[in-house]
C-alpha cells in the first residue's frame, strides 16, 4: 500500500499538506473559495481607495464609466432573457414554482429565490444521504471473499440507487444554476436612470470581472498570485497574515484535538516492542552475553559519574541485570538507552520520518514487518503523509480490529491517546503546520504563537488572559503601544492587527468548561438593566437572571396556548408550538457562553463602507465584518496584547518562497 506503485508520492518539494492534491481535496474543501476571497476583498479596497479620491473618479475610472454603461445594458438583457426562459423550464417541471405569485416583481423574486433555497438545502440533504446508503451498501461487499457470490447481492442493491442518485443531482444541478443566475443579476452594477453608472457600481463591475478572472486560475496559480500581493507591499501585513492565508485557508473546520500525535513517542514505543521481540526470542546463552555486555558498559559509565543519584540508579540495573530476571532487565536497560537518544533527538519531523522509516525496514517482527495498516495509521498523524496518494488515508483499517492484532492496537491507541491537546505545545515551539483542521479558538491560538505569545486553551480562558496582561501593563499611557486592553462594546481604535474579537450569546445547551462565560471583574456580562442577584421566578414569560457558582443562567416559562391565540397566532402555529411543549416541556432554560472568536487583520474601508477584516472560521480564512455591527455592541468583547519583541525562530523559514513555491 505504501510503495510508490500503490500510493506514496516521491516528490521531494512537496513541503506542506496543501502542495499534495491528495491531502489539499480531503483537508481544505474551501481552499480556492477562500484564496479567492483574499485576493478579491484587497482588490476591491485598493480600488476604492484609489476610485473615492476627493469624491470624483480619476480620468481613467470615468472613460472606463462610460465604456461599462453599454457592456451593462448588453449584460442586464442577456441576464434577464436566460433568467425568464430558466424559470418558464422550471416551472414546467416543477408544479410547487410554477404556482408561485407575488404582488410586484420585487416579490415575485424573494420568493422564487426562498423557494429555490429551501429546496437546494433539500435536494443536498438528500442527495448525500442516498450516497451514503449506497456506500453503506457496498461496504458490506467486504464482509465476503472475492469468490463469494453473496457479493454481488450488495453489488445489485448498490446500483438499484444510481439512477436516483443520477436523478436527484440533475435536479440539484438544474435548481442551483437557476439560483446563480438570480445571484448573478443581483450582483450586477445598475444603471441610472440616466443610463449611466455610479463610481461605487463601476468598482463592483471591476471586482467582478477580476473575480472571474481568479475563477480561470488553478491553486498553484492562486498561491503565486497571493505571494505577490504580499510583496508587493510588504509594509502592510504582518507576517502571522502570510502564514495563515498560505496555510490555513480553506481547512476543515473541526477541532484540531487528536489530529496529530507525538512521533517522539511512537518512536519509543516502537523501540520497546521490538526489543521486547528480540529479547524474548533469544536463547538463554545470548541473554546472558547480553547481560554482562550491559553490565560492562554500565561499569565504565559509572566511573565517570559523581552524582550520588545516578550512581544509586547505575548500581540498582547493574543488579538487576545479574541476580534479578535478565530479560526484563536487559529489556529495561535497552529501552532506557534509547529513550535517552531519543529524546535528545531535535524536534525536526524530518529526523523522526527517517527513524520511522528505518524501524520498518530493518525490524522484522513475529508476524513479519509493521502491517501495512498500522503504517497507514501512522501515517496519518505524522509528516509521513505529505507523500500519501492514498484518499483514502484517514480511514480506519479493519485489520485494526482483528483479535490477532490486538498488540498493535494497544500501541497505537496508547500513543494517539497520550494527549490530544499536544498539537498546541508542538506548534507553539515549532511554529509546524501539524493540524488536519481546527476550530476558531485554535485558530486564533495558532496566531498568537506567531506573534511568540502564549494564550490559554479555549474560549473561556481568553478574557481572563486579556486582564492579567492588562493588569502587568497599566502603569503604561493609555495610547501605549505596548499597553494591552480588554473592552466591552468596543470602539473603532480597538480593532488592531492580532486583537481577539469574542462573543457572548445565550444558547439552550449547557456548555463545556472551555466554553462557558464566567463573571469578570470590571465587566457586566448581562443585559443593560439586570441586576444579581434577582428572585427566580417560574410562572412569567420574562427572563429571570440568577447565577450559579461560577455561570449564568435564565430561565421563564414558554407563552401558554391561549396567550398566544391572544396575541393573534394562528391554529396552525399554535399547533407546531404545541408539539414544542408536548417534546420540550413549558420551560426554557439558557446559558451565557462565549461562542466565537476572530482575530483582526485591519480596518478598511470597502465600497459598502467601513469594515474589519478578520481570520477565523466558518469557513477558515480571511472574512469582512462590517465594523457598525461590532462597534458598541454590548455582546462583542476586543482584547489585545502586543507581539513579542523576539520574532519566533522558525517563522520565516515556514513563510519561505522557496518552499511555499517550489520549482
Amino acid at each position: 500500500m505504501f510503495t510508490k506503485e500503490a500510493g506514496v508520492d516521491s516528490n521531494p518539494k512537496i513541503f506542506f499538506q496543501w502542495q499534495n492534491p491528495v491531502l489539499r481535496d480531503s483537508i481544505y474543501p474551501f481552499r480556492k473559495e477562500k484564496l479567492r476571497d483574499f485576493l478579491r476583498v484587497y482588490h476591491e479596497i485598493d480600488l476604492w481607495q484609489k476610485a473615492k479620491g476627493n469624491g470624483q473618479p480619476d480620468s481613467t475610472l470615468q472613460d472606463k464609466m462610460n465604456s461599462l454603461a453599454q457592456a451593462l445594458r448588453n449584460e442586464h438583457e442577456r441576464l434577464e432573457s436566460e433568467l425568464r426562459q430558466a424559470i418558464e423550464v422550471k416551472g414546467q417541471t416543477d408544479k410547487w414554482f410554477a404556482a408561485i405569485t407575488g404582488t410586484d416583481e420585487k416579490s415575485l423574486r424573494f420568493k422564487h429565490t426562498y423557494y429555490l433555497d429551501r429546496q437546494i438545502d433539500m435536494l443536498t440533504d438528500r442527495h448525500a444521504e442516498m450516497q451514503s446508503r449506497q456506500t453503506a451498501l457496498l461496504k458490506r461487499v467486504d464482509w465476503y471473499a472475492e469468490e463469494d457470490t453473496r457479493r454481488n447481492i450488495w453489488i445489485e442493491r448498490a446500483r438499484e440507487l444510481d439512477e436516483p442518485i443520477a436523478k436527484l443531482a440533475g435536479e440539484l444541478e438544474a435548481a442551483r444554476n437557476l439560483r446563480n443566475l438570480f445571484k448573478q443579476q443581483e450582483q450586477l452594477p445598475k444603471l441610472d436612470a440616466g443610463g449611466g453608472v455610479s463610481v461605487q457600481d463601476a468598482v463592483r463591475w471591476e471586482v467582478l470581472s477580476y473575480q472571474k478572472e481568479l475563477g480561470n486560475l488553478d491553486h498553484t496559480e492562486l498561491i503565486r498570485r497571493v505571494l505577490e500581493r504580499f510583496d508587493q507591499q510588504p509594509e502592510r501585513f504582518e507576517k502571522w497574515l502570510l502564514y495563515m492565508v498560505v496555510h490555513f485557508s480553506g481547512m476543515r473546520y473541526r477541532s484540531a484535538h487528536a489530529s496529530w500525535a507525538d512521533p517522539k513517542f511512537l518512536l519509543e514505543l516502537l523501540d520497546r516492542e521490538f526489543a521486547r521481540i528480540e529479547i524474548q526470542s533469544m536463547d538463554e546463552a545470548s541473554v546472558t552475553e547480553a547481560c554482562q555486555q550491559a553490565v560492562h558498559e554500565l561499569e565504565e559509565e559509572r566511573e565517570d559519574l559523581t552524582n550520588p543519584e545516578k550512581i544509586r540508579a547505575i548500581d540498582q540495573l547493574i543488579a538487576k541485570l545479574s541476580f534479578w530476571n535478565p530479560r526484563r532487565a536487559l529489556l529495561e536497560y535497552h529501552v532506557a538507552r534509547e529513550i535517552g537518544e531519543i529524546q535528545a533527538l531535535p524536534d525536526e519531523d524530518k529526523i523522526f520520518v527517517g527513524r520511522l522509516e528505518k524501524l520498518r525496514k530493518s525490524h522484522p517482527t513475529s508476524a513479519g514487518e509493521i502491517p501495512d495498516w498500522v503504517w497507514q495509521e501512522i501515517t496519518k498523524y505524522t509528516p509521513l503523509r505529505l507523500r500519501t496518494m492514498d484518499k483514502d488515508w484517514e480511514n480506519i483499517s479493519p485489520e485494526r480490529w482483528k483479535y490477532e492484532n490486538r498488540r498493535w492496537r494497544e500501541i497505537l491507541d496508547t500513543w494517539e491517546h497520550k494527549d490530544i491537546t499536544g498539537w498546541r505545545m508542538h506548534h507553539r515551539e515549532t511554529l509546524e503546520l501539524i493540524v488536519t483542521r481546527a476550530v476558531c479558538n485554535e485558530i486564533a491560538e495558532h496566531i498568537q504563537h506567531l506573534r511568540g505569545l502564549i494564550p490559554g486553551a479555549g474560549l473561556t480562558s481568553k478574557p481572563k488572559w486579556y486582564l492579567n496582561w492588562r493588569e502587568k501593563t497599566k502603569d503604561l499611557q493609555e495610547d501605549d503601544p505596548r499597553r494591552a486592553y480588554l473592552v466591552q462594546a468596543p470602539e473603532e481604535k480597538d480593532f488592531v492587527s492580532g486583537a481577539s474579537i469574542l462573543w457572548l450569546d445565550w444558547v439552550d445547551r449547557e456548555p463545556n468548561a472551555w466554553q462557558i462565560a464566567q463573571p469578570l471583574p470590571g465587566f457586566n456580562l448581562l443585559p443593560r438593566g439586570v441586576r444579581m442577584p434577582r428572585e427566580k421566578t417560574a410562572n412569567t414569560t420574562e427572563w429571570s437572571y440568577h447565577q450559579v457558582s461560577n455561570r449564568f443562567i435564565r430561565n421563564r416559562r414558554k407563552p401558554t396556548l391561549h396567550e398566544l391565540r391572544q396575541k393573534g397566532r394562528s391554529e396552525k402555529e399554535i399547533e407546531a408550538i404545541r408539539e414544542d411543549l408536548r417534546i420540550n416541556g413549558g420551560f426554557v432554560k439558557q446559558y451565557l457562553r462565549w461562542t466565537h472568536e476572530a482575530t483582526v487583520v485591519s480596518v478598511e474601508e470597502m465600497i459598502d463602507g467601513k469594515v474589519v477584516l478578520t481570520f477565523e472560521t466558518g469557513q477558515i480564512g480571511l472574512v469582512v465584518r462590517r465594523l457598525s455591527d461590532l462597534v458598541g455592541n454590548p455582546n462583542v468583547f476586543v482584547g489585545y496584547i502586543p507581539k513579542s519583541d523576539q520574532e519566533p525562530d522558525n517563522l520565516d523559514e515556514l513563510i519561505d518562497r522557496a518552499k511555499l513555491l517550489p520549482d
